[in-house]
């Protein structure tokens, strides 16, 4: 259905203009990506073709159960997600050729979005619109997942280290996580400057502009880093698809 996307409340350039988008149904994690089940994702690819510029972290301290995986790039993810997809036995999304006739196993493709079979049962990140119409789980026109309120116990973003994934409440859409603990990599190309001057007042499934002029994706949610800004349901961060960080993870969609 349709969501207003963006948000005018504290004059945030990169969020405006407000817009409605018109989304298909889709399927997004419950949790953040789980460097478990990363792992077991990531031994079984070693062994069908792939190659990663990185091989994930467990959490930002590299103990406990439950963290999310870090320490990836926008390239390992979408990867990966081929991956999961391939060991579950369903359809790869992402593919190295417009004809989509070669799954993408390796390498640093800049994947255009005729490359990307979007309504299949692959796995994929969700795009940006998916991922802020999921984070706010269905309330509108407000800061954070909850409300307009920060709220002390809500999301994890001073505790200074990753938490396992699902300690803070849900939000109305029953996804954890969505604001803090780790920012996620979506789909979508994107900068500062471009702001969402591409966007197309009532768009069906918009998947971005066709580029960035600073040669950014786009990474949504805030962490455990960067302070309470970033947890606002529209803030956006911009990184090269190389970036890696502590925290710093993604989560599935389809």
């Amino acid at each position: 259905g349709p969501f207003r996307m963006g948000d005018s409340l504290d004059g945030t350039a990169y969020a405006l203009p407000v817009h409605t988008v018109e989304l298909d149904d889709l399927w997004i994690d419950r949790y953040e990506t789980t460097y478990a089940l990363w792992k077991g994702v990531y031994d079984w690819a070693a062994g069908h073709g792939y190659a990663f510029d990185n091989p994930g972290q467990n959490g930002s301290t590299r103990q406990g159960d439950s963290l999310p995986v870090t320490m990836v790039s926008w390239y390992d993810a979408v990867k990966w997600l081929n991956a999961r997809s391939e060991k579950e036995g369903r359809t790869p999304a992402y593919y190295v050729d417009d004809a989509r006739s070669g799954v993408y196993r390796k390498g640093r493709v800049d994947l255009s979005a005729a490359q990307v079979i979007w309504n299949g049962n692959g796995y994929r990140l969700p795009t940006e619109a998916e991922w802020e119409k999921a984070a706010r789980g269905g309330v509108e026109g407000r800061r954070y997942p909850w409300g307009d309120e920060l709220m002390p116990g809500r999301a994890n973003h001073d505790m200074g280290l990753t938490l396992p994934v699902g300690v803070y409440e849900a939000n109305g859409y029953g996804l954890y996580d969505m604001a803090g603990n780790v920012f996620e990599w979506v789909w979508d190309w994107g900068s500062e400057a471009q702001s969402y001057g591409w966007a197309a007042d009532g768009a069906k499934n918009p998947r971005g502009p066709d580029s960035s002029d600073k040669g950014t994706r786009i990474r949504r949610g805030g962490g455990f880093s960067y302070g309470a800004r970033y947890l606002k349901v529209f803030e956006r961060m911009f990184r090269k698809p190389t970036y890696t960080a502590p925290y710093f993870g993604f989560r599935s969609a389809a």
